[in-house]
């Protein structure tokens, strides 16, 4: 029997963004920091608070439209009392984080940190190419937290894009354990 988690969410999140172009950024940045309270309504001893760090830094090359992107991604969930984080409540990292070269679901735990760099270039009118590369890795606690045992992935792929609209994006990447293919309708960065 699955049982549904009803929470009280409170948060704050601040953040600052720099963007020339939110859907298809080829300049700027986002920097945002939130903390977030789990509170469950009518299950016990499912609390946590949940801490969020994201930077963003799109930087343009010899060319506007040659773009390097540099992001880090940290998500701390940290629980309170006798808690627990529920399981489908855990940080993932895969390929929807993104670690872009390993299956859906496949490392999990309270806590992850993420690397990314990601090269994209034009080629041809609406067309471009992407080469990235991904690190990160899940972690119970902060406190024990170091950067051993660090996933490592990397591949390729395309953006199409029309009047600074990214209409989809096709990226395959490599982990170590095998080829993955990613296919969706916005921007994976």
């Amino acid at each position: 029997l699955n049982e549904m988690i009803d929470y009280f969410i409170p948060g704050i999140e601040l953040w600052y963004d720099s963007l020339n172009n939110s859907s298809f950024p080829t300049s700027g940045g986002r920097y945002s920091a939130a903390f977030y309270r789990y509170q469950s309504i009518d299950v016990s001893r499912v609390d946590y608070n949940q801490y969020e760090l994201h930077l963003a830094r799109y930087m343009p090359l010899w060319s506007p439209d040659v773009v390097l992107t540099l992001q880090n991604k940290w998500t701390v969930k940290q629980i309170t009392g006798n808690s627990k984080v529920p399981f489908d409540s855990l940080t993932r990292l895969d390929y929807g984080s993104p670690l872009r070269g390993f299956t859906g679901g496949r490392f999990h735990d309270r806590s992850s940190v993420l690397f990314n760099v990601e090269y994209r270039y034009p080629i041809w009118n609406v067309l471009y190419g992407v080469l990235f590369f991904d690190t990160g890795k899940v972690f119970r606690r902060l406190d024990k937290f170091n950067f051993d045992d660090m996933r490592f992935d990397g591949g390729g792929g395309f953006r199409l894009h029309y009047k600074n609209l990214g209409l989809f994006n096709l990226d395959i990447g490599y982990g170590g354990e095998g080829v993955q293919v990613m296919f969706g309708v916005e921007n994976l960065l």
